[in-house]
């Protein structure tokens, strides 16, 4: 027979262990009477009750609740979220738990214990790291959190299910751009003299082959001419690679010379959103405003010879491509554009809420992965404190001296 629930105190709280793994507290015993720390204590056992009822009537199975959250990915967030989250939850609804598929199950009967053997045989079976496994548990988190939060025509979850809360989130190592991160001048160069190269292949009968340098086609003639100019504009803005490959012809105001972006990757993750602003130089300004010319205003700025926009997987593909060939090291991608830009942004005096407007990030990001970029103010009270010791050293052999 089970114990019956009790509100009893607890290091100065008054305190009940039903209904959740860790208990739940109504607050200090010196600031609630006891009248009042009841009266709370009774409605949340009749919170737990309903909450347990609705959950025995509930019929929604894993396998509902992931495609209905996938299909409001869809129409909500970007194409990167939806594929990624839509690929961890159909990892998770094909794992086998006690002879069962999960998707066969009903939502409100999954357990912590079901998520963390799915996360066992995870890491040994599709051999994933710690950071790519919690990026699985995030998925499935926000796959129960949005059925309780947005119900729909099925039956949803009921308000208060929480079956992981027990699990506890898994902590990234410290981020920092080292200096071996960096791009040189060298590597840019590098890049930029291959950007252009033109590396169709050769074809005969059954048989193809790489151009040789001699073999490059020029001009108007090269269907990749223009590659170095979008890595140009990434060079001198520091975006993101999504935002350069999503950004349309009314997006460029000629007036503020800056690119406006309503659409981008924190335009539909935060509360209030606002426009990503992107300040062009002379050179991304002389691109852009070139690029725009005569296009519609809904077209991509930026496009391949044969009017094909330069998307974020083709930008990806074509840059491994003119990294080998410029024989850089694997770890060189677009991003390292934007790394740089960020740090020699610190690096020249710049204060870090500019820079963060700049680079479209919160401050926080730019102080716990660039930040120690800028230390002038650390090097400064280090200078401060080595010139106080040296002056009472110099004091102490004057003492004796003195006597």
């Amino acid at each position: 027979m089970p114990r019956q629930a009790q509100l009893r105190q607890k290091n100065g709280y008054w305190f009940t262990e039903a209904g959740n793994p860790s208990g739940h507290y109504f607050g200090p015993v010196t600031v609630i009477p006891f009248s009042q720390a009841k009266r709370q204590f009774h409605e949340y056992l009749k919170a737990i009750s309903s909450i347990r009822s609705a959950v025995q009537q509930s019929s929604l199975t894993v396998y509902m609740l992931s495609h209905y959250f996938c299909e409001w990915l869809k129409q909500n967030r970007s194409d990167r979220t939806y594929d990624e989250r839509r690929r961890h939850l159909q990892r998770f609804c094909n794992f086998t738990v006690g002879g069962k598929l999960i998707a066969n199950l009903l939502a409100t009967d999954v357990q912590a214990s079901d998520l963390l053997s799915f996360l066992e045989w995870l890491k040994p079976e599709k051999k994933v790291d710690a950071f790519t496994a919690d990026k699985h548990v995030t998925s499935i988190k926000a796959a129960f959190n949005w059925g309780i939060k947005h119900p729909s025509p099925v039956p949803h979850l009921p308000f208060g299910f929480r079956p992981f809360s027990s699990i506890e989130k898994f902590k990234k190592p410290v981020e920092v751009v080292r200096d071996d991160d960096l791009l040189t001048l060298e590597e840019i160069d590098a890049i930029l003299k291959f950007a252009d190269a033109d590396l169709a292949p050769i074809r005969g009968r059954g048989t193809a082959r790489k151009r040789t340098p001699e073999e490059w086609r020029k001009g108007e003639a090269n269907p990749y001419r223009g590659f170095a100019d979008l890595l140009r504009c990434y060079l001198h803005t520091g975006a993101r690679t999504s935002e350069l490959a999503n950004a349309t012809v009314e997006d460029f105001s000629r007036y503020s010379r800056q690119l406006v972006l309503r659409k981008h990757k924190r335009s539909q993750t935060t509360k209030e959103p606002t426009a990503r602003r992107i300040i062009t130089n002379g050179d991304v300004f002389a691109i852009v405003n070139k690029l725009c010319q005569g296009k519609q205003p809904m077209g991509a700025i930026f496009t391949d010879p044969k009017g094909r926009p330069w998307t974020r997987t083709r930008i990806d593909r074509r840059f491994k491509q003119v990294r080998e060939l410029a024989g850089l090291r694997g770890d060189v991608t677009v991003y390292s554009f934007r790394h740089l830009f960020i740090s020699e942004m610190l690096m020249c005096g710049n204060d870090v809420a500019t820079i963060a407007k700049a680079a479209g990030t919160s401050i926080a990001m730019i102080e716990r992965v660039y930040g120690h970029f800028r230390s002038e103010h650390l090097h400064e009270a280090q200078s401060r404190l080595d010139l106080a010791r040296q002056k009472v050293r110099e004091q102490a052999t004057q003492k004796p001296n003195a006597a």
